[in-house]
C-alpha cells in the first residue's frame, strides 16, 4: 500500500516537472553537460580533433591515454571504455588507439 502511494506522488511530481522542463529542453541541457564533459576528459587523452563529442561517463583504462587519438567530428555515446595497456604481467608493450574521423560509437 505504501509502495502504491509513493509511486502516485512520485509520477504527480514527475508530471509537475516535465511542466517547467519540457523533454526538448532536457535534452538540450543534456547535451550541454556532454559538452562540457568532452572538454574535461579530453585532456586526458592524446589527440582529440575539432567538434569531438565524449557522452557522460566514459571510461579510460590501462595508463595509455596519451596513445589514443580521436579524429574531428566523431561521437563517442555514453558508457564507452577506452583503453591502452601499456604493461599485462612482465610484458610491455606500445600501443595506439585511432579512431578517425566523422565516426560515431555506440553505447
Amino acid at each position: 500500500m505504501l509502495k502504491g502511494v509513493f509511486l502516485k506522488i512520485m509520477k504527480f511530481v514527475i508530471g509537475w516537472g516535465a511542466l517547467f522542463c519540457p523533454y526538448k529542453k532536457y535534452r538540450e541541457l543534456c547535451f550541454k553537460c556532454n559538452r562540457i564533459y568532452s572538454w574535461w576528459i579530453c585532456n586526458f587523452i592524446g589527440s582529440v580533433g575539432e567538434d569531438v563529442l565524449i557522452d557522460k561517463p566514459c571510461k579510460l583504462e590501462g595508463g595509455g591515454n596519451h596513445d589514443i587519438q580521436i579524429g574531428d567530428r566523431t561521437h563517442i555515446q555514453s558508457y564507452c571504455v577506452l583503453g591502452c595497456w601499456k604493461k599485462y604481467r612482465e610484458q610491455e608493450f606500445s600501443p595506439k588507439l585511432i579512431i578517425g574521423r566523422d565516426c560515431n560509437i555506440g553505447q
